[in-house]
C-alpha cells in the first residue's frame, strides 16, 4: 500500500510558549509608542520599567498627582494590545480618607464603582471600556490565582501587612502585577495599643518598602529611581515631577518642605 500523501495547506501548530516569546519580542520593539507618550521623567522611568517584562511586580511610589495610576492602565492596555495578557485585574483597597460614608446599598459593583472613580477616568483615556477590565475589592483577592493578566494594585499605603502578603501571593504564570501608593496619604485606621495609646495600623506599602530596603539593601527614597532585585522593581517618583497641574505641584512641595522640617 502506498502511504496517503498529506495535504500541503496544513498550517504548522505553534506551540504556546513560543507564541509568548514572539509577542514578548514583538511588544518590546513597540513599546516606544507608549513611551512617547510620558508626561514625565518619573513617569516615562516608570513605564519602561513595567514594559520592560523582566519584573513580575512593580512597585511605584510617589507623591498625589504623579500619574502612577495613569501609567499604569496605559501599560496594562498595552499588554492587552499585544496579546501579552488576556485580562486586567483592578483592586483598589475601599478606605476613605478620614470619612465614614457608613453602609453601602447594592451589588459589589455599586459598593467598589466610587472608590474605582480615578480608575475609570484612566480607563477612558485609553479607549478601555469598563467591560474589559474585572473590577475587585481586595477582600475578593483571597483564594484567586491570576494568570495571563496585567494586575494593578491602586492606593496600596491603605492595604494592611496581611493583605499586602495576600495580594502579592495571588499573582499567577504569565501576569505582571503594578503596585502604586503615596505613603504620605495613609487612611488606615488608628489601632488601640495594650498601654491605651492609639497608632495608625502599618500600611503594607510601607513594610513591604521596608523589607525590599532592609533585606536587599535597596535605596528607595532617591527621586525618580529604579531598583531592581530579582522579579520585583521599584520605581520612586520626584515630588517635583507632578503632571495634575501646577497647583498641585506647588502644594505637594509645601508638604514635602513641612514633613521635612520636623
Amino acid at each position: 500500500m502506498t502511504a496517503k500523501k498529506q495535504p500541503n495547506n496544513i498550517t504548522p501548530i505553534i506551540p504556546a510558549a513560543e507564541l509568548k516569546q514572539q509577542a514578548i519580542k514583538s511588544a518590546q520593539k513597540n513599546a516606544d509608542t507608549v513611551l512617547d507618550l510620558a508626561q514625565s521623567p518619573s513617569q516615562e522611568l516608570h513605564l519602561r520599567t513595567m514594559l520592560n517584562l523582566q519584573n513580575n511586580y512593580t512597585i511605584a511610589t510617589g507623591s498625589a498627582g504623579s500619574g502612577r495610576t495613569y501609567a499604569s492602565v496605559m501599560a496594562a492596555a498595552f499588554l492587552m494590545r499585544e496579546h501579552i495578557v488576556n485580562h486586567t485585574y483592578i483592586a483598589r483597597p475601599a478606605v476613605t480618607a478620614g470619612e465614614n460614608l457608613g453602609f453601602l446599598p447594592g451589588e459589589l459593583e455599586d459598593k467598589v464603582d466610587p472608590f474605582n472613580a480615578p480608575i475609570y477616568d484612566a480607563l477612558s483615556e485609553q479607549k478601555l471600556s469598563k467591560d474589559s477590565v474585572e473590577m475587585l475589592s481586595v477582600g475578593h483577592l483571597r483564594g484567586r490565582t491570576l494568570r495571563d493578566a496585567a494586575v494593578i494594585i491602586d492606593e496600596s499605603q491603605n492595604v494592611s501587612v496581611s493583605q499586602m502578603h495576600m495580594i502579592m501571593t495571588r499573582l499567577g504564570e504569565g501576569s505582571y502585577m503594578f503596585i502604586n501608593g503615596d505613603l504620605t496619604q495613609n487612611d488606615l485606621p488608628m489601632r488601640r495599643q495594650p498601654d491605651g495609646t492609639y497608632q495608625q495600623e502599618v500600611s503594607g506599602l510601607e513594610h513591604l518598602l521596608d523589607m525590599f530596603k532592609h533585606q536587599y539593601d535597596m535605596e528607595i527614597n532617591k527621586p525618580c529611581h529604579m531598583a531592581r532585585q530579582g522579579l520585583i522593581a521599584h520605581v520612586n517618583y520626584d515630588p517635583t515631577h507632578t503632571v495634575r497641574s501646577e497647583g498641585v505641584k506647588q502644594v505637594v512641595s509645601l508638604y514635602d518642605a513641612e514633613r521635612q522640617s520636623r
